[in-house]
């Protein structure tokens, strides 16, 4: 098993802490106090300046200190690692903010919160705000093998800090100083842009895939539509509450009854600290509001022939034009995008990165007219691709 897998039960059940995992038991994360929430904010500075790796809420220890007691979460602990309330108080003691991603899945009956934690890229992460006896400002925290979050004092690892900061990266820290220097934000090329959106396309997918692929049924083929910006990336180009709202009005204007992208989706939403998402239980589809703009709808296709495929193009065309709704919120003044549908011959080629889907249609088009005759078009083309 890869160390950073995120197969979440094998996280959950591991047993062991390391130099990339750490146990904590249940906790509501606005509850603990400032001292509670700086020692999770250690242990993730100390992760992503180690080598990335998980932190498992939800397991305690048993008398011999192993943590084996699966307690999980009860409705209001879960709710509480919301990544739009850990996010502001994680960075507001860290510095640069930490690229971290909050799960809750469901394992054995019983929900968990796993916070992903992503190895430092540039700049090591210091403790911009002290609180004792957890936070030392101005320090440097790593992970070791022996499980702990300490700070780094040995010159050999502070050394190693400095190392895997420059090592590779010395365009990237170049453009780094200079945005600090000018206090503006550096643009990403156009190939750039393009291959982050992509990674963040991929990373959705897998998220699908992994929530979805042991539900009694998950073998055909997938649809995945997406709308991407065709400006510079921003990851965080909106807020997460603009992205709610955004739905939000869509959802009072033209939000009808239908099996794609309904109100209860809209109700049932929860935000990722990138992203607001919607995956309804027993259902095989799934859509993402990104902060950097992206917007992809996953959803299987049907078994049978029977009048479900005329179905499920009505259902396609319904979805855009609540898209397009959304995006007017978004994007009052207006932007270019670009629609792409593509389908993919079961979960292997959906998972591989590198493989083509058997089909795909795509075309630029303004935020202002996503729903439009040519884009119906594109879904007339998948129909037709399928039948």
């Amino acid at each position: 098993m890869d160390e950073n897998t995120d197969n979440f039960e094998e996280l959950v059940k591991r047993g062991v802490e390391s130099e990339i995992l750490d146990y904590k038991g249940p906790m509501d994360f606005r509850a603990i106090g400032k001292s509670g929430q700086a020692k999770i904010a250690r242990h993730m500075a100390a992760l992503a300046n180690t080598h990335g790796g998980h932190i498992v809420i939800g397991v305690g220890e048993d008398a011999g200190g192993h943590p084996s007691v699966y307690t999980g979460l009860n409705a209001a602990e879960a709710h509480s690692f919301d990544p739009s309330s850990v996010g502001p108080v994680i960075n507001h003691l860290i510095e640069p903010p930490i690229d971290f991603v909050i799960e809750r899945p469901l394992v054995d009956g019983k929900r968990y919160a796993i916070i992903k934690v992503r190895p430092f890229a540039v700049m090591p992460h210091v403790c911009a705000s002290g609180v004792s006896p957890e936070l030392q400002q101005g320090v440097f925290y790593i992970r070791t093998q022996e499980a702990a979050s300490r700070p780094a004092y040995r010159v050999t690892e502070l050394h190693g800090l400095i190392k895997r900061a420059l090592q590779g990266q010395k365009a990237q820290l170049a453009e780094f100083l200079r945005s600090v220097l000018a206090d503006e934000k550096i643009p990403h090329t156009e190939d750039e842009s393009t291959r982050y959106f992509e990674d963040d396309a991929a990373y959705s997918r897998g998220y699908f895939i992994r929530r979805k692929q042991n539900q009694n049924g998950f073998g055909s083929s997938v649809i995945e539509l997406q709308i991407r910006p065709l400006w510079s990336y921003d990851q965080q180009k909106f807020e997460l509450e603009e992205l709610r709202s955004a739905v939000n009005k869509a959802a009072e204007n033209s939000f009808l009854p239908g099996n794609l992208l309904t109100a209860r989706d809209v109700r049932s939403a929860y935000f990722t600290n990138t992203s607001l998402r919607s995956m309804p239980d027993n259902e095989f589809r799934m859509w993402q509001l990104s902060r950097s703009g992206l917007f992809e709808l996953l959803v299987q296709t049907p078994r049978s022939a029977n009048g479900d495929f005329e179905n499920l193009r009505s259902s396609l065309e319904s979805a855009l034009s609540k898209i397009a709704e959304i995006y007017s919120c978004l994007l009052p003044t207006g932007g270019e995008l670009q629609i792409s549908l593509a389908i993919y011959d079961g979960v292997r080629q959906l998972a591989d990165p590198y493989t083509e889907p058997s089909g795909k249609w795509q075309k630029v088009i303004s935020s202002s007219d996503i729903y439009n005759k040519d884009t119906v078009e594109i879904i007339n083309n998948l129909s037709d691709h399928i039948l």
